[in-house]
């Protein structure tokens, strides 16, 4: 190849062989063809960095907002995943109400039938993720997921749902569900309603209906509730919401507003209470009419710590039945003296329900309770008296629409219930924070094999809460009459139970302390309990109903128990948890008046006692010639010698150890109480009684002051002369006065009075001051100027209006109720009751009887008692008739199935409505 131009002779390009003069044109196309296929090289290598690098960046956003639960439908509808009609939702109402102050909560459910690896709720306006669905095994359904969405509006409008299931890298979205928001039900919503209760009504009305097998009645109920949803029918049930709870044989169902009602195919109606624990017949064995009889009895006091220690009674069991309300009233006035401020709210509405927990640390539910299936679970509902009205639906709107409460059908109406929704709704602001909570409801815990805890966790922050699982015994009928329940009444296992409960929680104890003691006593199960205290149990359904407890056990209530006082009394003392009684030949305690009892020492002669319930003081009554000489045995006076009675004081532990002697008195004694190691007693001379004290360190005995009556009430002691004489001037001499026990200085309380007669309950002190007018016509003497003086622990004194004249000093029976005769003649006195606050006045029947009595209650102070004897009081033999004294009258009491009963001694009392006469022989009153 020539290496030179053969045009111009220049040097051609060793490479492309083009000569740079003649070819130049050449050479630069040559250059722009080269140049070109390098760009295009690089721009196809840049678009394609490009487009992996926007793939990639979208494929991190779209995992990122997946990972980070903010992946908006949109995004998934932008790829082309619409909704696929694989999976449904439903929700469990489809409107709620406006509101500025609650969040409406509407729950939502779904059964996907493909697997997924997330399932989560959307709110389309504005468009959020709300939650993710939940596994909800409550009914033991495979397969079933909730989720829930907290609405609070204050506008009409109306809001969508969806849900997005994620299975891999694939997304399903659900159908759309509105929720309306508005301000209120329409007319024909509320008309609805009571349109399907009254169809109910006169199906469960109907005399065949009532006639009928469960089995048969709950086809009819069934058959009756789908109609009901029948589009020709006004739809008033929704369609595929009707359910029945095998256990307690109830339907439940949706209105066509959302609400739940239910209807039990087991005939009751509202007026005698629900079918679930009401009162039953049974043969008693022991009529055990107390909580834990041996708590009952317990003189320990508590007192509010500083804090205010506050309860509240729900009373909801009957209507009509005042003998049931009143042993609540009298819960209400023990635990209030006892230093809890207790209410007691009867038949409450949801309205108290609403309020009247708040603040309390200990809230007792007495009410009737059962168990509803509705369409989306099932739960424990307590149920209420109070019955639906159009206006009242409206007042509650709110609390129907979320399922707060519930419509339940009856033959006689429809009445609302409470569901455990209800307290988590009202009381999650903390007012109920370390509370103890009792229920005492049926099915509160669920029935036969499953347990369910959801009403009892409903309640927010509550330190622990007691129920029962399965149908509780509340009251017993013990009568053949039973056209008079409201009469014929005693406790049953869940009251007693509760009521043990409250009285150990009120000594300190814990609350798991005071379960147990409970169960200790009235037995673990309700067959337990029966075989205990009945002739049979023969129910096997009973060994399944037992009490359950959750939260923390070492909750206490915020009182400070006293140490254990001292109780003084004649034969019979209530300290510590424990009778402490003698009959004469030996001491015993017991925990229940109606065991035998352990024996604590044999001691002939035993009298007057007094314990702290470890300790006891008692007396030995020895009988002693003029010259002071004791005789083993008591004697007559038939010889004509001259003797006396004098007591000799031992000590003992209540396990019998440590017997000895600790002094000898004057004469015969009563204890009036112990303080700061000294024993206080009145030495009864026959003419001049006299208060005396015995000082256990430096064992030496003084006398404080003449006296005749005496009672200790914290650090006094009130004690009087008690001349009682036809002489005016006498009278006048008489006084009641203080002793401060500290000081030993003496202040005079009233004049003209007397404690003879006077009642000491409830750490109150009541008695009668009064004056004598002699008139010569008549040459008879009355009473007049009668009033009760009363005085607290404190030393607090307050009188009472006046009492009217009479023969005789009155008989004190209650703060403001007295007892008094304006009748001469022994033979044919006429006794009448008084109420000092009111002036209601009522007579007495006193019949036949030459003497009649009116002793109190020794457990519950409010119940007042007649003892009327046929003959003469003996020491042997009594003929006696006993009843009840009400603001009324006199109502007697067969004794063990007569109306007289004999009793061999003249000592008596009554503890907690039985009748128990000296040597500790107990009647059944009916």
């Amino acid at each position: 190849m020539s290496k030179f131009c053969g045009k111009c002779g220049s040097k051609l390009d060793e490479i492309t062989g083009f000569c740079p003069q003649c070819d130049k044109e050449t050479i630069i196309q040559k250059e722009i063809n080269k140049n070109r296929k390098k760009a295009k090289h690089k721009s196809i290598i840049r678009i394609s960095i490009i487009v992996v690098a926007v793939v990639f960046v979208a494929a991190i956003a779209f995992f990122s907002l997946d990972y980070f639960d903010v992946i908006p439908t949109q995004i998934s509808e932008s790829l082309g995943i619409k909704s696929s009609g694989l999976f449904n939702i439903e929700s469990d109402k489809a409107f709620v109400f406006t509101s500025d102050d609650k969040e409406n909560v509407v729950n939502f459910y779904c059964e996907p039938e493909i697997k997924f690896s997330s399932l989560e709720l959307y709110c389309e306006n504005p468009d959020t993720h709300l939650s993710d669905f939940s596994d909800n095994d409550k009914d033991n359904k495979e397969n079933f997921f909730v989720a829930s969405a907290n609405i609070k509006e204050n506008t009409n409008k109306t809001l969508k749902y969806h849900a997005v299931l994620k299975d891999g890298l694939r997304y399903y979205v659900s159908n759309t569900i509105e929720i309306q928001v508005k301000d209120d039900w329409s007319d024909d919503e509320l008309s609805a309603m009571d349109n399907a209760d009254k169809e109910i009504q006169t199906l469960l009305s109907d005399k065949n209906f009532k006639n009928k097998s469960i089995e048969q009645r709950a086809e009819e109920v069934e058959k009756l509730l789908k109609k009901l949803s029948s589009e020709e029918n006004g739809s008033l049930i929704l369609q595929d919401s009707i359910t029945f709870d095998e256990g307690s044989k109830i339907y439940s169902y949706l209105y066509s507003n959302g609400c739940i009602g239910c209807v039990s195919v087991e005939m009751n109606d509202n007026s005698n209470g629900m079918i679930n624990g009401g009162v039953a017949d049974t043969s008693v064995k022991n009529t055990l009419t107390t909580s834990n009889i041996k708590n009952k009895t317990s003189k320990e006091k508590t007192k509010n710590s500083g804090d205010n220690v506050n309860a509240v009674i729900m009373y909801d069991w009957y209507k009509d039945n005042d003998a049931i309300l009143d042993f609540y009233k009298d819960y209400q006035n023990k635990w209030t003296s006892d230093g809890m401020k207790t209410d007691l709210a009867v038949n409450p509405t949801v309205e108290q329900y609403k309020t009247q927990l708040s603040g309390k640390q200990l809230v007792l539910i007495a009410a009737h309770g059962d168990r509803v299936k509705s369409p989306f679970n099932t739960y424990s509902i307590i149920c209420t008296y109070e019955e639906c009205t159009k206006e009242k639906d409206k007042s509650y709107k709110f609390d129907l629409n979320q399922h707060n409460i519930i419509r339940r059908n009856y033959v006689d109406g429809t009445v609302y219930c409470i569901s455990p929704n209800f307290f988590s709704t009202y009381y999650g602001d903390g007012s109920l924070k370390n509370s103890i909570v009792l229920i005492d409801s049926c099915l509160a815990f669920g029935e036969n094999e499953e347990i369910d805890y959801d009403l009892a966790s409903s309640i927010p922050d509550a330190g622990a809460v007691v129920g029962f699982h399965n149908s509780v015994n509340i009251f017993r009928e013990n009568n053949a009459d039973k056209t008079n329940k409201a009469k014929y009444t005693i406790k049953g296992y869940g009251p007693l139970f509760m009521e043990n409960i409250v009285k150990s929680l009120m000594t300190s104890k814990t609350i798991g302390q005071s379960f147990e003691n409970a169960k200790n006593l009235l037995g673990e199960t309700q067959y337990e309990y029966f075989q205990t205290y009945y002739e049979k149990a023969d129910d096997e359904d009973d060994k399944e109903v037992y009490p359950l407890i959750i939260g923390n056990s070492e909750t206490k209530l915020s009182v400070s128990a006293n140490k254990h006082d001292y109780v003084a009394n004649n034969y019979l003392v209530m300290a510590d948890d424990k009778y402490i009684c003698s009959d004469g030949n030996a001491i015993y305690y017991k925990n229940t008046m109606f065991e035998s009892g352990k024996k604590i020492v044999d001691q002939t002669n035993s009298g007057h006692l007094m314990s702290d319930g470890n300790t006891v003081y008692f007396s030995v009554t020895n009988t002693c010639d003029a010259d002071g000489n004791k005789n083993e045995m008591y004697l007559t006076n038939g010889n004509g010698s001259q003797i006396y009675y004098q007591d000799d004081i031992y000590s003992v532990n209540i396990d019998g150890s440590n017997l000895e002697k600790v002094f000898s008195a004057d004469h015969e004694i009563f204890f009036v109480g112990y303080y700061k190691g000294c024993i206080y007693y009145v030495d009864q001379a026959f003419e001049n009684g006299t208060l005396q004290k015995y000082d256990t360190k430096s064992k030496s005995k003084s006398e404080l002051a003449g006296a005749e009556n005496a009672y200790r009430l914290g650090n006094k002691i009130y004690y009087s002369t008690d001349i009682v004489s036809q002489n005016v001037e006498l009278i006048k001499n008489n006084t009641v006065n203080a002793m401060d026990l500290d000081t030993e200085k003496i202040t005079q309380v009233a004049t003209g009075s007397t404690l003879n007669g006077s009642v000491l309950a409830d750490d109150k002190l009541h008695f009668i001051s009064f004056k004598y007018k002699y008139d010569a016509k008549s040459n008879e003497s009355k009473v007049y100027d009668q009033y009760i003086y009363t005085i607290d622990k404190n030393g607090t004194v307050k009188n009472s209006n006046k009492v009217p004249d009479a023969t005789l000093p009155a008989t004190i029976v209650g703060e403001n109720t007295v007892i008094y005769t304006d009748s001469v003649d022994l033979s044919n006195k006429k006794y009448y009751i008084y109420n000092l606050e009111n002036g209601k006045k009522a007579q007495i029947d006193s019949k036949d009887f030459t003497f009649m009595s009116f002793p109190i209650d020794l457990v519950n102070s409010n119940d007042v008692y007649y003892v009327g004897f046929l003959g003469n009081p003996s020491v042997n033999s009594n003929l006696v008739e006993v009843g009840k004294v009400t603001e009324n009258g006199s109502t007697p009491c067969e004794i063990d199935g007569s109306e007289y009963v004999n009793i061999e001694t003249i000592r008596y009392c009554f503890v907690d409505g039985v009748f128990i006469d000296g040597n500790f022989k107990y009647y059944e009153l009916d």
